[in-house]
């Protein structure tokens, strides 16, 4: 199969996807969209990150350094709570 049969197959369980269950598509449209917002929220706390990191060692400041080592470390927390999320098990 080459990528246009497989994009139409996927098109057609969408077509029958929208018919027998609604909901289904619903429920897997908001994860999509749910994923792809963590996805850049984790990419912009560490392009944050790596900016504010490089700024506080060029400058000599702890408090600047300090706020890319958080920026970093809660770009794990998101992607961690998105994995937990994926699995069902978000608090």
């Amino acid at each position: 199969m080459n990528d246009d049969q497989v994009h139409r197959a996927i098109d057609e369980m969408e077509r029958s996807l929208r018919v027998d269950d609604p909901a289904l598509l619903g429920r897997l449209r908001a994860l999509q969209r749910r994923q792809a917002l963590d996805v850049v929220a984790v990419f912009s706390l560490l392009v944050a990150a790596s900016v504010l990191l490089g700024v506080g060692l060029l400058r000599s400041s702890a408090i600047v350094w300090c706020a890319g080592l958080g920026a970093y470390l809660a770009s794990f927390a998101v992607d961690r709570w998105h994995k937990r999320y994926l699995r069902g098990t978000h608090r």
